[in-house]
Formats: structure tokens, sequence, C-alpha cells
């Protein structure tokens, strides 16, 4: 066994025994003999220790079983107390006041600065002392306030004794009584050692196995030490003592144990605290302290701090501790644990450690956004991060706005176009709730739009609510019915089973053919987006054009109609998928189909194609109004193109949309085809369009175009195409240069090259002005007309707006006048001087 050092001050004398002493009141249970001693005196009624002072050695001897040896142990004790005692109050003839004074002045500075009633309560539970000390002493704050009412102290003996001893406590090492207590208890090397062992965690087999003793002995002696202890600590009042060092009376801090006692024999000391707790103490490991008035509901507490502080400022910790201390009736220093244990400070602000970011991201809406926030704004989300880490500090906010978004979206309610707003500032009366959700139950249809409920009760939710459109409808109804109806984006609905596409299905059904416009008017509120994806699931439902719809059940098909038909397409259909314009163009003229167009009401190319679709899905490919074989890629307008153009080296652009034509493709802008057909052809010439591979357009030539270009933006910031005829200067690609194969050529190989256009339908100019790309107009023609004027007009001043123009176009600038935007504006304009004058 190793032996444990006690380390303490050889002088140290204990004040409340002193003081009990000195009263006549200390009983043989303080001198802590041994078992036959102590025996020996109960079995004889000698209970008081001044009793045995007065005893002669013979009355003593006769006691029986006390022998000399038990004699000289009780005589060692009693002197050591009475000479410590005397040591201890004796003013050795300075007087009681400089006494006083005298000792005051040892009391450690930390524990002058602590409050003073902890301290009367920790040294005694003897009503008359306590009486005494508070009649002294009960209206002073602080220790070192004792100095001033002992200048000046008069009372008797008595009392003196008690106020004696009182500072005399003050000054004591909080060390050294623990210590002494620690020796009186476990005297022996072998005590000590059961004790060290047992505060590590050590089973009673294997300390007695070390020890040479049974595991009973060593439980015996455990116990021993243990009501060895509980009589030290009557006196000495461990507890209510470290509680004083904390400024409080009802809890003892373990870190504050720790600190202050020897490391040798904290956790021994710690240990019998633990073990010896009177029923009215406690222990709790999570915030490390004891408690003098039973067991706090700590959970309780926690729960209480957490939603009724989930954060707080940290300038503001004082009062949050004092008025919580206040409310649910708990020391401070509790709160100060709770608080140290569940919160953590960010910068100026504390948080309780179960705040989730969505708790966080709550508090924000509802300081911030009564009317809410739109999500989708980056500023106003940029807006909302800052306002987190006002409040919050310097927290870790997710990378993406999405994330932070997402978040927003649990905890609040949509009340408009991507914004949301916290349920707290939603106010609806309660009985137009309860009509609301009648008039959904009562209504014949089992999904209903939000904006047909919100027309429904617009004036009244306007009067009566903040709920101002069908948006914060369908939020509202979806926070506060989810557990009633089924909600999708556009509907509400009374079946899980039953949803828009169904009700849309059953009306077209029931209407013959039915309009966009029928659609929206009966389906209020949905939006275009869901009818177009709700009709694309309904095998069903056959779009005749882009706003008219029909049910299958209203088709009237044989089988005779599928063969012609299927034999027709495939005639038709050679390669290159087939517009139903022409498909429709062709079956008009033959008898063979008078009666399936007749039959079927088909009066348009649009009609037949839904019609086509529905029969033969399965067995072509179709794309709006192209219809190709099965397995084409893409039976689009541009695949049908591409198609026709895939042997080619060259067209004339005329050519190509005869092919159009005769095809019955439409086109709507002629610009765009050529712009979409520029990753193999480009054009050349005004109506001619030439494949990349026949041009040569090798890395060396494209590096000579491009530096030729940018030498011409460098010295003259632009290039109007319109205006460019000498082409000498860039690299021979076997065709000859024109304005259009340059603009071709910059629009697919350089993309550090703005091309501006300049507005026009004459589809045969090369209607094009080329800048850096770093221009700060590049996306504005106007712009750039008027930063080209400023140009010019600061190198050579223009004298008239008339030569404005004539400039403009002699420099392919403009094909017609300037811009009106320009002079509307007074952007360009002549002052009352006649100058120009560009803005």
């Amino acid at each position: 066994m190793k032996k444990l050092t006690i380390k303490r001050n050889e002088e140290y004398i204990d004040p409340q025994i002193a003081e009990i002493y000195a009263k006549g009141e200390l009983t043989i249970e303080d001198l802590f003999l041994s078992t036959r001693a102590y025996n020996c005196l109960i079995e004889n009624n000698i209970i008081i220790v001044n009793d045995i002072k007065e005893m002669p050695d013979e009355d003593l001897l006769s006691i029986s079983r006390l022998g000399k040896g038990s004699l000289k142990e009780i005589r060692e004790k009693v002197n050591a107390i009475d000479r410590n005692s005397q040591k201890l109050l004796n003013d050795q003839g300075m007087g009681d006041t400089h006494f006083l004074l005298s000792h005051f002045e040892t009391i450690p500075d930390h524990v002058k600065q602590r409050k003073l009633k902890p301290y009367i309560i920790a040294y005694t539970d003897n009503i008359h002392s306590l009486e005494v000390l508070n009649r002294y002493f009960g209206e002073l704050e602080y220790v070192s306030d004792i100095e001033k009412v002992i200048k000046e102290f008069e009372c008797d003996e008595k009392e003196m004794l008690v106020v004696k001893s009182f500072v005399r406590y003050l000054s004591v090492d909080v060390n050294d009584m623990v210590s002494d207590a620690l020796e009186k208890i476990a005297g022996t090397e072998r005590c000590m050692y059961i004790l060290q062992s047992r505060s590590q965690g050590r089973p009673l087999e294997d300390v007695g196995r070390d020890s040479g003793i049974t595991r009973e002995r060593v439980r015996q002696l455990e116990e021993i030490m243990f009501k060895g202890f509980v009589q030290c600590d009557k006196r000495k009042r461990f507890l209510n003592l470290f509680a004083a060092i904390s400024d409080n009376t009802d809890i003892a801090l373990e870190n504050v144990i720790t600190n202050m006692v020897d490391d040798s024999i904290v956790d021994i000391f710690i240990y019998l605290l633990k073990s010896t707790l009177k029923p009215h103490q406690s222990y709790n490991k999570k915030y490390g302290l004891f408690s003098m008035t039973g067991d706090f509901s700590y959970i309780n507490i926690e729960k209480y701090m957490s939603e009724a502080l989930p954060y707080f400022k940290s300038d503001e910790l004082y009062e949050v501790v004092e008025e919580t201390s206040k409310e649910l009736e708990i020391p401070a220093l509790l709160v100060e644990k709770v608080i140290e244990k569940n919160y953590t400070c960010f910068d100026t602000v504390y948080c309780n450690n179960q705040m989730s970011l969505a708790d966080k991201y709550e508090v924000v809406m509802k300081k911030y956004y009564p009317l809410g926030i739109k999500v989708s704004d980056e500023e106003e989300m940029e807006i909302f991060r800052r306002r987190i880490t006002d409040i919050f500090g310097n927290i870790k906010l997710p990378q993406s706005n999405k994330a932070v978004e997402a978040r927003i979206v649990e905890i609040t309610v949509l009340c408009d176009r991507s914004t949301y707003i916290h349920p707290d500032y939603i106010y609806i009366p309660d009985d137009l709730v309860q009509r609301i959700e009648e008039f959904i139950d009562e209504s014949d249809r089992v999904a209903l739009s939000y904006l047909e409920v919100f027309e429904a009760f617009k004036e009244e939710l306007l009067a009566r609510s903040n709920i101002g459109n069908r948006y914060f409808l369908q939020g509202f109804l979806k926070y506060k019915l989810k557990n009633k109806y089924y909600f999708t984006k556009d509907l509400i609905s009374k079946d899980r089973g039953i949803d828009f596409a169904y009700e849309l299905k059953e009306f077209i059904r029931k209407n013959g053919e039915v309009t966009k416009k029928d659609l929206k008017s009966y389906f209020m509120g949905t939006s275009d987006s869901m009818m177009a994806q709700t009709m694309a699931r309904c095998k069903d439902i056959i779009t005749i054009d882009y706003n008219t719809y029909m049910h299958s059940d209203r088709l009237n098909i044989t089988q005779e109609d599928y063969i012609n038909l299927r034999e027709k397409l495939d005639e038709l259909i050679k390669g290159i998928p087939v517009s139903c314009r022409k498909v429709y163009g062709v079956i008009r003229k033959e008898s063979a189909f008078a009666d399936f167009i007749k039959r079927n009401s088909i009066t348009n190319y649009s009609k037949l194609y839904g019609i086509l679709k529905y029969m033969f899905e399965e067995e072509y490919e179709f794309s709006r109004p192209n219809i190709g074989a099965k397995g084409t890629d893409d039976a689009c307008n541009y695949t049908i193109v591409k198609r026709y153009l895939r042997d080619k080296q060259e067209i004339k652009i005329n050519e190509l949309f005869e092919f159009c034509e005769d095809n019955q493709i439409k086109i709507v802008k002629k610009a765009k085809l050529i712009s979409r057909l520029s990753d193999e052809f480009l054009r050349s010439d005004v109506n001619k369009l030439v494949h990349v591979s026949k041009l040569g357009l090798t890395e060396d030539k494209l590096t000579a175009i491009k530096l030729e270009v940018l030498n011409i933006l460098e010295e003259k910031k632009y290039m109007a195409l319109i205006g460019i005829k000498d082409f000498s200067a860039f690299p021979d690609l076997g065709v000859e240069w024109t304005p259009f194969l340059l603009i071709s050529i910059v629009q697919n190989y350089m993309q550090y090259i703005n091309i501006v256009e300049i507005p026009t339908r004459n589809f045969n100019l090369p209607n094009c002005i080329f800048v850096k790309s770093d221009n700060p107009y590049a996306d504005d023609y106007k712009e750039i007309v008027r930063w080209i004027i400023k140009l010019q007009h600061e190198q050579k001043p223009f004298k008239s707006l008339v030569e404005v123009r004539n400039w403009l176009k002699k420099e392919g600038v403009i094909l017609n006048g300037i811009p009106i935007y320009l002079t509307a504006r007074k952007l360009l304009y002549m002052d009352e001087r006649g100058k120009v004058v560009i803005r």
C-alpha cells in the first residue's frame, strides 16, 4: 500500500470545537476515541468532555474495562482540546477589541470579499450562537464589513466567546479543516488507503485483497469512517462552508471544492461527501454540485429556460440569472450552472445548446419579418444572414442560400410567391376558418384549387384577416389543416387517391371539347405548368391544339381506320419525320379517309395530330407537329432540317426554306434556325450556308481572325459589320469573305467578343456591331449607339443632329434614324447655344 501524506498546518485549531468546548457542550463523539475508550465512557453515562476534565484518574480507572492505555488516550485528547481552545480564544491581555481586530487581519482577502450571511449559516446551527451572530452581524453584507462593527463592539462574556470563535473561523484554511477531519476518521495508513481506493471506484473485494483483509472488514471499516465523517461534518458543516465560498447558502460547487482542497485528498473528501449525504442534501453529476435544500427538478429547470430563454445577450447575463432565480425560486448559482452547461456564448449572445439553426431562424423571422421574407431574393437572403449574425454572433451557416431557404420554409407559412411569414403574424378569426372548412367539406368536388377557395371568401378575408392572396390562404390551410386534407402545389383534396388529374379527366369527359379558358374558369387558380404536366400524364386526354382538349371517349375509331392510317403514315415517313400539316393535307384529299374525318369532326391538322398520337403513340415518335418512325431520336422541326442537310456541303438559304415550306415545317424566325444550325453550317453570304468542314478553320486561322478583330476593336473600340468592305487582312478560307461569314465565325468561336444586334426585320443585312466583352453597354444597342457617339464627339465634335445621324449611317451603326430613346430622354440634344450635347 502506498502511503498517503496529508498536508496541513500543524498549528491548525478548530474554532467550532473550541467554542463548543468553552461553552461546556462538547461531547465525547468529538474526541474520536478508540472503540474501547468510547464504549467505556458511554456505558457509564459520561458524555460531556468537561465532565471528564474534572474527574480524577482514579474515578476513570475504576470504570470496568477502562485501562491505563485508554486513560492516557482520553487525557491526551481532552488536554489537546483544552490547550487549543485556550490558545485560540485567549486574548493574552490584549483585550477583546484588540483580539478581534488582530484576528480579523488574518482573514484571507478572498473571504473578506464574500457575503457574510452564508458564513454565519455555515459556521453553526446552534440557536444561541446564530442569535448572537445575527444580532451583531446580521445587517452586514460582506465579511469585510465586520471591521466596522468590532471597533466599538461590546457584549457579555458568553456572546464574546461566540464572536471570537466566529472571527477565528473566518481565517481558517479550508484545506486544514478537511485534513483535520480525515486524520480523525482515518488515522491509519490502511484506513486512508481504503478511502483512497474506494474514491477511485475500486470494488470492496479488490481493496480487501490489497489490504490483506476480507471484503466484509473493508465494508465495516468504511462504515466506521463514514460515521466519523458525519460526526466531523456535524461540527464543520462542510457543504455549507463551500456554499458560503460561492456566496450562497444552498449550493456547493464541486469545482470550488477541487480548487481549495489539496489534490492528494480532494477525491477522498468528495467521495465522503457523496457517501454521507443527509436526507435534505443531494448531488448532481451533470452540474457538479451539492444541494443543501433537496434535489432540484433539473429537467424542469432546463425545459423552462430552453423555452423561455432560447437565447439572450451576454450583457444581460446578470439580469437573466437574477430574474430566472426569482421566477423559479432557485439559487442564482444554480441558474449560472444551468447556463454554463446548456448554453454556448457566441460573441455577444448566449444560445441554448438545444437551439437548432431552425430555432435561430425563427427568432429572426419573429423579430424582423412581420410581413414575411422573400426567399428567392438573393439580396434579402444576405440581409437575413447578417441579421442572424447580429443576434447570434459568428455562428456557422450553410454556404448555400437554398439550404437556409429550406429551413425557413419548414418553420414558416407561405404568404405570397416565394414569400414566407411566421405563424405568429397570421390573424384570422376562428369562425372564418370554420366556414372555410365547411365550404371545402360541402363542395361536390373532391379537389379544389386554392384560388377557388380564396375567391369564395375574398372580401371577408381582406376585411377580417391579413390573408390577402391565394398563396397566403394556401400556406395557412396547409399549416392549420394539414391533418385533415391533402395538399399539392395548386390543390387541396379531401381524398388522397383523388387528385387533380382525376378531376380534370372527368370534367373533359363530360363536356366534350373544352378550351384552356374553360378549364381555368372551372379549376380556378390552376397554373399553366400544372395543367400541361397533368395533361401529359393523362393518356385519355387528347390535345387538339395548345388551348383545346377532348377525352378519348368522344372518338369513333374503327379497326379499318388503324390499318389505313398506318399505311399512309409509313408511306409519308421516308427516313425523315413528316409534319402533320402535310399528313392532314394528304388524307383530306383521299376518299378512303373521308368517313374517318367526318366521324371524328377533324377540321384541322392540330386535332388530327392529337388523335394520331392517341392511336399510334407506341408505334411512332411524336413531336408536335411532326411524326417520325419509331426509334427516331427527335421528331422536332430542327431535327428534320438537320436530317435533310446531313449529306450537304453547302446550300442556298432559299432552298432550305423551300424544303421547310414543302414539308409544312413552320419557321417563325429564319435567323434563329440559322443560329441553331451553326454547329455544322455557317452563313457565308446573304443566301448561302457552308459546312464548317469546307472552310478549313484551323487553330492558326482562327487565331489570325481573332487578332485582326481585336486589333480593330483596340483601335476603333467597335466594329460595325454593315460598313465593312475590306477583308484583305483575314486569312483565306476557300470561300469569299463577307460580313455574314465573319459574324458566323465570331458568334461560334470567339466568346470574348460581344455581338450587339441592330434591330431590323431584314434578314439580308449583316446587322451586327462587335465590341469587347468587358464593354459595360454590350447588352444594350441603344446604349452602344450613345457610347459610339460620345467616342466620336470627343475626337471631333458634331455640329448638328443631322450630322450625327449621317455619320452613324455611314459607319453602319444605324439603319435609319437615331434611336428615339436617346433624343426623347435628352441623352442627345442641341442646347440653347446650338451645340450638340451627348450625355
